[in-house]
């Protein structure tokens, strides 16, 4: 028991200098203990609530079913050039996770008898995105999504008062900050030996490419947002806010990755001297 509530505790102290093996520790005791869900509640969404959340939840549960097989792919290259051989397992349980999170979608639209999607333009074109060039332009891709996901989640929770939808919600909610992190801690240690310029340009980059995702998801999202109280000029402020959180994420990780870098440089020069 002691063991398992140091292992809790210490999986809400992820930041920028969190390993790939303790973000793989806090993944598996993730999926060990999810938050619970009152799948025997009788609730069933009014008509008001299914014209509003209906056609977003199912567009959203499919972007969550993905295999990520050219993320995954491009992780174990990472792993191997970077000698983070555990990197390639972190992101398969990442993977793992947000599967999880379309299950849990999937079986609450099935209980409210809303249809699922097999495919819609703004699923293709985010994948494809996402397959373009390298790992660092597919993570780019991925956190924007997490991103969105962390105001969209908080607005799907309150657009109904289904306490099942309201339980996933918070649930997907907690996982996805959790990404947030992750995502922007692979960022940073890529970008470690960027110049300020560089680093400047991909900031830009993260922004451009999200106020391209803001207007797609207002597109097919804004019943779902409307019904939660949440305007359009409200939407863009928050959802602009969490992004620029997120780049300092980024940033964070890319000087501490950047710092320890250059300590173990120092090191082996250090060694070579002495011998």
């Amino acid at each position: 028991m002691e063991g398992q509530s140091h292992r809790q505790a210490s999986s809400h102290l992820l930041d920028e200098s969190s390993t790939s093996a303790d973000w793989i520790d806090y993944m598996v005791w993730n999926s060990e203990h999810q938050n619970p869900v009152p799948w025997d509640s009788e609730y069933r969404i009014t008509l008001e609530e299914r014209k509003a959340i209906s056609k977003s939840i199912a567009i959203f549960q499919l972007g969550e079913s993905g295999e990520g097989r050219h993320f995954i792919n491009q992780a174990r290259k990472l792993s191997v050039n970077s000698a983070d051989l555990e990197y390639a397992e972190a992101a398969r349980l990442f993977i793992a996770e947000e599967q999880r999170h379309s299950w849990l979608l999937s079986r609450f639209m099935e209980k409210q008898e809303i249809p699922r999607l097999r495919s819609h333009w703004s699923d293709r074109f985010f994948r494809g995105l996402r397959k373009c060039l390298n790992l660092e332009v597919c993570i780019a891709v991925l956190i924007t999504g997490e991103i969105l996901a962390r105001y969209y989640y908080a607005a799907l929770r309150d657009a109904t008062d289904s306490p099942v939808l309201r339980a996933i919600c918070d649930q997907i909610l907690q996982d996805e900050e959790k990404h947030i992190f992750f995502q922007g801690g692979t960022l940073g240690r890529i970008r470690r030996h960027r110049s300020p310029w560089s680093l400047a340009a991909c900031d830009e980059f993260q922004r451009v490419l999200f106020a391209g995702a803001l207007c797609v998801v207002w597109k097919d999202h804004a019943r779902a947002y409307r019904k939660a109280g949440v305007g359009f000029r409200k939407y863009i402020a928050e959802s602009w806010g969490y992004l620029e959180d997120a780049i300092q994420v980024i940033r964070a990780s890319q000087s501490f990755a950047s710092e320890q870098e250059g300590l173990r440089v120092t090191r082996v020069e250090a060694q070579g001297a002495s011998c």
